[in-house]
């Protein structure tokens, strides 16, 4: 269905959902609604000097996506959590690294919602 599994794996997500792509939108709407700003918002954390905050957005992505699909994305946000969990400043090598890999996990699942579940987002 999808060429790379590690930036997202729909094949383990519909396992999960028995095959119901309607439950799988629902899964994915929900995501989407709730992740979608969070590069934004753990920038402005990190400008901010908001350790807290940016371990708490971290913490609760890694821990979605590692109960939907382990990966990529999930890799590169333990990394940043370690990183914040340690009160230094996130590297900017870092910081990117991941947000390319964020950016390239949710331009999957819109790929994937368009073409399997009929509902294109914006």
């Amino acid at each position: 269905m999808h060429e790379n599994p590690r930036c997202f794996n729909p094949e383990a997500l519909l396992a999960l959902v028995g095959n119901d792509y309607t439950q799988l939108k629902e899964i994915l709407d929900l995501f989407i609604d709730t992740f979608d700003d969070t590069p934004a918002r753990v920038r402005a954390a990190q400008e901010q000097g908001d350790t807290a905050e940016t371990e708490r957005l971290l913490h609760q992505l890694k821990g979605t996506v590692a109960s939907i699909w382990p990966g990529e994305l999930y890799e590169q946000t333990s990394l940043l959590e370690m990183q914040a969990n340690s009160g230094l400043a996130l590297s900017e090598t870092l910081l990117e690294q991941w947000h390319v890999c964020f950016d390239s996990s949710f331009q999957a699942i819109h790929t994937f919602m368009a073409i399997h579940c009929n509902q294109p987002r914006s």
